[in-house]
């Protein structure tokens, strides 16, 4: 067989490489519809490289974060906020019990708590004229091997839609009859009334993308403070 030429692979030939890695390794052949690896794929592949398998599920949730986290350049920063973390210990139903009571405190609603397995998960429902219909979050927390990852994941796709729509549409495009008029019936100008209305809108954008940013910030680090305490939450009867 000859030699393969010293080069660096591009992104498709090495997932095209590794699938065909793991067909060899398991001895079965993947139909050419199907695309990418699974985690048990890649796990299998870490223990014939003799690496930890733990490090392949460690790799795929930093990846999935990364992408979570990228900004939108439309709405000036990411509309999801995804943190995750790793603590010494395993999840108890006592431990769990005082997580969701500080869930419930922070976020002001009983919430939806489930278990799958030794996974459990926790969704803020807001209730109530007072709740704030905009956040939706969701914590979940599994434990394996002595440790417990909890990661918490809120979406701001529907606090995106409210600014931008109501401040965009309902200020910058809400006016602009005001503004036509004001640049055809006082300034006798099409290109003044044009101008004026381009500013507008591009102001009410402006504006509902300063407070998009600024909110993202702000519920980023409330997020990650309350990770912090979740991490180090106690049972309730300590």
């Amino acid at each position: 067989m000859a030699d393969l030429p010293a080069r660096r692979f591009n992104e498709t030939d090495t997932d095209a490489i590794l699938r065909r890695t793991a067909e060899l390794a398991t001895g079965s052949e993947e139909k050419p519809a199907r695309r990418g690896l699974s985690l048990d794929e890649m796990e299998s592949l870490a223990r014939e490289a003799g690496l930890d398998p733990a490090l392949v599920r460690q790799a795929a949730r930093d990846v999935t974060t990364r992408q979570a986290q990228q900004a939108s350049p439309w709405a000036g920063a990411p509309r999801r906020i995804v943190l995750e973390e790793e603590f010494e210990g395993e999840l108890t139903e006592e431990l769990w019990e005082s997580m969701v009571g500080e869930l419930q405190r922070c976020f002001g609603g009983i919430g939806l708590a489930s278990k799958v397995g030794r996974t459990r998960t926790w969704m803020f429902a807001p209730t109530g004229p007072r709740a704030p219909h905009t956040r939706a979050v969701s914590v979940t927390a599994s434990t394996a091997k002595g440790k417990t990852v909890i990661r918490i994941d809120e979406q701001l796709s529907q606090l995106a839609g409210a600014l931008f729509g109501g401040i965009v549409g309902g200020f910058g495009g809400g006016t602009t009859g005001i503004w036509m008029g004001i640049g055809m019936g006082v300034l006798h100008s099409p290109i003044a009334a044009v101008a004026l209305m381009l500013t507008s809108i591009g102001g009410a954008y402006s504006l509902a993308r300063h407070l998009f940013v600024s909110t993202y910030r702000k519920r980023t680090a409330e997020l990650s403070d309350l990770l912090t305490r979740l991490g180090n939450a106690r049972p309730i009867d300590e």
